[in-house]
């Protein structure tokens, strides 16, 4: 049985069949796969109205994907400043108190 498929008139790789071993798929062929079927679905364009439709799953995914700046403050070495935003409740800016 042929496992070639076509979508949109673009002829995909054969797929394999049965066990998958560690030599039949890479993780480049993974990531370049991934690249290719969000293409073929829509890319950004289709990404941005999901993103529109689901917000909160959206941002949850965005959140996974950025690097933790908690962990990246943690491995320094140094002073740390805190700088606060808002002036304490009764701040007067006026008399300094």
């Amino acid at each position: 049985m042929d496992n070639t498929k076509v979508i949109e008139g673009e002829v995909l790789p054969h797929l394999p069949t049965g066990r998958i071993t560690s030599e039949a798929l890479r993780r480049a062929d993974v990531v370049n796969a991934f690249a290719t079927a969000f293409q073929m679905i829509g890319g950004v364009p289709r990404l941005a109205l999901w993103a529109d439709e689901n917000p909160t799953e959206f941002i949850k995914l965005y959140a996974r994907m950025l690097p933790s700046a908690a962990s990246d403050e943690m491995n320094r070495v140094g002073e740390i400043r805190i700088i606060h935003a808002l002036a304490p409740p009764g701040y007067d800016p006026h008399n300094g108190r």
